[in-house]
């Protein structure tokens, strides 16, 4: 697929997303005693995740010569934020549409909205296991393509790839945990990253990898 077919695929469903539905929440959160599950989605949310879903599994990548030189802050940043909204796009429906189910089998018709003021311990155990499986699902997003010697979507539409540097295989695991720490701490780590001559960040860095630009192969 072509790297502007794709971002038009994936902006109009976006668009589509923001319009027509009325936003995704799956939270359990305890105050000074009084917890509350609160999960929310819609059909057309519903609709967008799992077509997302369906784009970012099976759309075939281009193949790219490796080019000399760095991928630019800009472009990274760039690349990022078309993950976090596709990620979001598909992990936010698709986590709550479960919690809802639940609901409804527990209490009665379904409803796309709902908030328990006065959840059992299994429906905190439901919740909680609903809310670990969204954060799973998007650290799989952005770790298993590069895992693979893949891209995704947001680097491959901006054209550059993260593949090890040959000193080492990365530890998955902690290089998740240290990308979450990092982008938590996004001011830190873009001026960490741009006192580097690479442009690198420093989770990737430390797990021995790079960002590498691509050129289409003709």
């Amino acid at each position: 697929m072509q790297r502007r077919t794709l971002f038009l695929i994936i902006a109009a469903l976006l668009l589509i997303s923001m319009l027509f539905s009325q936003g995704n929440v799956m939270t359990d959160q305890c105050v000074n005693g009084a917890c509350v599950i609160h999960a929310k989605t819609s059909p057309v949310a519903v609709l967008i995740g799992m077509a997302m879903l369906i784009l970012i599994v099976s759309f075939k990548r281009k193949s790219f010569e490796p080019l000399d030189g760095r991928v630019k802050l800009r472009t990274r940043i760039g690349a990022f934020l078309i993950d976090l909204f596709t990620a979001s796009a598909i992990v936010g429906p698709l986590t709550a549409l479960p919690m809802l189910g639940y609901a409804a089998l527990v209490s009665g018709p379904f409803m796309w909205a709902i908030e328990s003021i006065a959840p059992s311990p299994f429906d905190h155990l439901v919740a909680v296991a609903l809310v670990i499986s969204g954060f799973i699902g998007l650290f799989a997003y952005f770790l298993v393509p590069v895992a693979r010697g893949n891209q995704t979507p947001g680097q491959y539409i901006l054209g550059y790839r993260v593949e090890a540097n040959g000193l080492g295989r990365p530890n998955w695991f902690v290089l998740g945990l240290s990308a979450f720490v990092g982008v938590v701490t996004w001011p830190i780590s873009l001026l960490l990253a741009s006192r580097r001559d690479d442009r690198e960040f420093w989770w990737s860095a430390k797990s021995g990898l790079r960002a590498v630009p691509l050129a289409r192969k003709v």
